[in-house]
């Protein structure tokens, strides 16, 4: 792994202290032969949530950064780069001053990393860590994922390949993916309101009018068990097909063969000529 720091290589990780808060955002983006998978969508998210947290100076040099990203991509050429703006405000306690500016942390994982329909389908379980509910926070891809930590662990323990997270009985999303169900000739996903990371991959199913997508406000765990099909989206696995979901120790199986799951495998794999 090699880690960049305002665009200087670093072999170790001075962490800033605001880490501590997790006050800063990331993004988590796919990198295939050098070429960055969805990267103005990226940009785009990250710019939008930087702007919120008041993370970067008005006057940020976004050019600077945008030519240094090209330099670490060379370098990586095939894995996932990790971005991460943490602020750089040294004083003590939650306080800050609002153009302090962030350090702007860079990480690159070599590896081919298989897209969601090449590594097989996915059994995933149902955690019982609940999402952490902040209507605030809810949509943006912040460093405060301690619930997605534990959640993660929970998946581990159990054997599956990821896990389903809710709040209040509603079904937000997985440890590390949006969660999308096939019924009735429509594919449904949930609102993120209250929880939730509104994920490059989902923003893009949303803009295809072509596909019968609707965003619900409330999507539940029965929603999910009387689903014809269900698949999880991200920005390394892309689309990741589910095989089985365990729920109390009931097991539901899904028709991988679903149309309309065959439909956005289709669309995403000419997007990406694989």
């Amino acid at each position: 792994m090699q880690i960049f720091i305002n665009y200087n290589i670093h072999n170790s990780l001075n962490l800033p202290s605001r880490m501590a808060y997790g006050d800063g955002i990331f993004e988590t983006i796919r990198v295939d032969g050098g070429r960055v998978a969805f990267l103005q969508s990226h940009l785009t998210r990250l710019q939008e949530s930087a702007v919120f947290f008041e993370l970067l100076p008005k006057k940020f040099d976004w050019t600077e950064f945008y030519c240094e990203l090209d330099n670490v991509v060379d370098k990586l050429h095939d894995g996932v780069l990790k971005i991460l703006l943490v602020r750089k405000y040294r004083g003590r306690g939650y306080r800050y001053t609002a153009d302090s500016g962030s350090e702007i942390i860079m990480e690159c994982y070599d590896g081919n990393i298989p897209y969601g329909w090449q590594t097989g389908p996915a059994n995933i379980g149902v955690c019982s860590i609940p999402c952490s509910i902040n209507s605030v926070l809810a949509g943006h891809k912040h460093l405060n994922r301690m619930d997605s930590v534990l959640a993660a662990r929970e998946v581990q323990k159990k054997g599956w390949d990821d896990g389903v997270m809710c709040c209040q009985e509603q079904v937000i999303e997985t440890t590390s993916a949006n969660v999308f169900v096939v019924q009735q000739g429509s594919i449904l996903t949930p609102e993120i309101s209250v929880a939730g990371v509104n994920g490059v991959i989902r923003r893009i199913l949303l803009s295809e009018t072509s596909l019968p997508i609707r965003v619900i406000p409330r999507l539940t765990l029965s929603d999910c068990q009387n689903a014809q099909a269900l698949f999880l989206t991200n920005a390394a696995k892309i689309v990741w097909p589910v095989n089985s979901l365990t729920v109390n120790e009931r097991i539901i199986r899904y028709d991988l063969t679903n149309p309309l799951l065959e439909r956005v495998l289709s669309d995403f794999r000419n997007r990406l000529s694989c």
